[in-house]
């Protein structure tokens, strides 16, 4: 690990991102040699994934292991900041019920929350009920956002006022991921193998627990990959990573390394991979596997767009 993640650094443009998957018993090492080679600075953030969408019942274990691990550093942090940082698809639950020509909104609360400051001054509501409270704007802002319809009050007019924002203005801003990625927004596991399962003629588990190409796809797209940027993967395995880079803009160049180890039979693990091996006339490594993952991916998004 520790070669590679130098020879990363090395690799890595200035606004170049790097992300490491490990489970619980590696993840306090894994840190401390990133911190070293990258510098602690450099840090970014630790995302937990919920890689299983079902709830364990090991009767061996007091937690079950739900969550995955995912660092992220950057080459430069503040230059990475500064030609910016990327988002994730937008989120949330937009309507139009006052049919604002301004399209869909979401609202939030105009009142701070207990842990900020704001300025204090009295609301009345539309049906003439007087709210002391502090606000997250001046009265000058809030009298301009009434006036440009921005502020609502929910209840019939008996609630506390909201501020809108529009749907076209979070799109335009990208939304921030945080370090909670739950499974329904980035896939799990089990979504992992059934779209490996589609792709390799239906003969299950070629992999054991391979990524969602969605999972990836969105490590890209916090990561701000522009078109023509390379994506490189130091531990191919099932070519999740080439087939998230394909959906998130195929115009990608990618580089993935992955060593060509033998399948053994005697390995129960090995078994699908090598009937799927035997079929397909393929070697039986890992490495022959993914590279027919990937010329799999690649023709179906040529069928994709065969008649555009």
């Amino acid at each position: 690990m520790y070669p590679r993640l130098k020879l990363a650094r090395n690799l890595l443009r200035d606004d170049g991102q790097l992300f490491i998957s490990i489970g619980d018993e590696e993840i306090h090492n894994l840190k401390k040699i990133c911190d070293e080679i990258f510098g602690a600075e450099n840090f970014e953030g630790h995302i937990h994934w919920r890689r299983r969408h079902n709830q364990p019942n090991d009767p061996t274990k007091i937690i079950g292991l739900v969550t995955e691990h995912i660092l992220s550093y950057s080459k430069d942090k503040w230059f990475f900041k500064s030609v910016g940082v990327g988002k994730i698809e937008l989120t949330g639950n937009f309507s139009n019920p006052d049919n604002d020509p301004r399209g869909d909104w979401a609202s939030k609360p105009w009142k701070v929350g207990s842990d900020q400051s704001g300025s204090r001054y009295s609301i009345t509501t539309p049906t003439g009920t007087v709210i002391e409270g502090e606000w997250m704007g001046d009265e000058d802002t809030y009298k301009r956002l009434v006036a440009d319809n921005r502020i609502i009050f929910p209840n019939n007019g008996n609630g506390s006022p909201r501020k809108k924002y529009f749907k076209f203005e979070r799109e335009s801003e990208g939304q921030c991921a945080t370090n909670w990625w739950p499974h329904d927004q980035f896939g799990h596991n089990q979504e992992g193998n059934t779209v490996l399962t589609e792709l390799m003629d239906g003969v299950k588990n070629t992999f054991s627990n391979p990524k969602p190409p969605r999972l990836l796809k969105n490590l890209m797209s916090i990561s701000n990959c522009k078109p023509g940027d390379i994506v490189l993967d130091f531990f191919l395995g099932s070519a999740s990573t080439f087939h998230g880079a394909l959906d998130y803009d195929n115009s990608l160049k990618f580089i993935g390394i992955q060593i060509p180890e033998e399948l053994s039979e005697s390995t129960k693990e090995h078994l699908p991979a090598i009937e799927f091996c035997r079929k397909n006339k393929l070697k039986g490594t890992i490495a022959e596997i993914a590279k027919e993952r990937m010329r799999r991916v690649g023709q179906s998004i040529l069928n994709q767009h065969a008649g555009s």
